[in-house]
């Protein structure tokens, strides 16, 4: 079990559940105390690096790169790194992005073999579905596993008009994991990470059938979650537990997922998440096809001194054994 870290309450964080956390260096301060908190529970760290465009498509750099990467593993006493490279890639520069992948991995594994090494893809794996985001995942099979994020899936899913959709639907987010193992991606080799957050939008317009209608973007993707405000789970929860607000949580069996409607005078708002319904729903079916291991993005979306919220939320992961 993988999971990107959060920061706020990390010592209540399950760690007898994971085996991996993804960490992104924001804070050194707070990282080393986390390393060895990690650590002393045999929970591995990797570095999770974002490097630019610019590095990606010049072969120059990856080097220089590769070694300043590999440098803070070593120093900052980490277990590996994770690619989480989301920049556009056509099909014509698929190889840099490979060879960049390949060349860090190598040195690292030339250091110590028992460094990891993963690569984050995104939730489909139809490049002009989402983001012209192009890899070779069947040249990356050296890796020791894929991360599948399984979030976001709203962001360029059709033209206009838009409307509110699932953060994380079943049949269209599962149904994309397949597109990997066609390529050559062994099923246990990926790991599907699933959200828990969700997203808040504002209705221009709401059907008798709850279809609500947003705004769309000036520019590519026209449809897409970056109009609607980020919301973590134990907001949604803090928002059906409003008495003053009304709302009540509906669950779409289409998207095999639950949603929120609320309205301030005026002003209607929908908004789409996961809880342990509609999370245990989708770990089920991902054991039922073979795939090695689930995630979640971010431990930190919920409330750690709610008892009930963190036991079914963190219950759900057992689903996978």
């Amino acid at each position: 079990r993988l999971t990107d870290l959060g920061y706020s309450f990390f010592q209540s964080y399950e760690f007898y559940r994971l085996t991996t956390i993804l960490l992104p260096l924001n804070d050194t301060e707070f990282l080393q105390d986390f390393v060895c908190f990690a650590h002393e529970r045999e929970v591995a760290v990797l570095y999770r690096v974002d490097p630019t465009l610019k590095v990606v498509l010049n072969n120059s750099l990856h080097n220089q790169w590769a070694q300043e990467t590999i440098k803070i593993v070593q120093t900052r006493y980490l277990d590996g790194i994770n690619f989480d490279f989301q920049g556009p890639l056509d099909f014509d520069h698929t190889s840099y992005y490979t060879n960049l992948v390949k060349y860090t991995c190598s040195s690292l594994r030339a250091v110590d073999k028992k460094y990891q090494c993963s690569v984050n893809l995104p939730w489909s794996g139809d490049c002009t579905d989402i983001d012209g985001r192009c890899y070779d995942v069947y040249r990356l099979t050296f890796v020791d596993f894929f991360i599948v994020l399984l979030f976001d899936v709203q962001e360029n899913e059709g033209k206009p008009p838009c409307y509110a959709k699932a953060n994380s639907p079943f049949y269209r987010g599962l149904g994309s994991v397949v597109v990997y193992v066609e390529a050559g991606i062994a099923m246990n080799q990926l790991v599907v990470a699933l959200p828990w957050y969700g997203y808040m939008y504002t209705c221009l317009s709401v059907d008798k059938y709850n279809v609500c209608s947003i705004a769309e973007r000036k520019e590519e993707p026209f449809c897409s979650d970056l109009v609607g405000k980020l919301t973590t789970y134990k907001q949604f929860v803090d928002i059906l537990a409003d008495t003053t607000l009304n709302a009540s949580s509906v669950w779409n069996s289409t998207y095999r997922s639950p949603y929120v409607m609320l309205q301030h005078g005026e002003v209607v708002q929908q908004g789409w998440y996961d809880d342990p319904k509609s999370l245990s729903t989708k770990i089920i079916a991902i054991k039922e096809m073979g795939i090695g291991g689930i995630g979640v993005y971010t431990m930190d979306c919920l409330s750690y001194i709610d008892e009930k919220q963190v036991k079914e939320m963190w219950d759900t992961l057992d689903l996978i054994n």
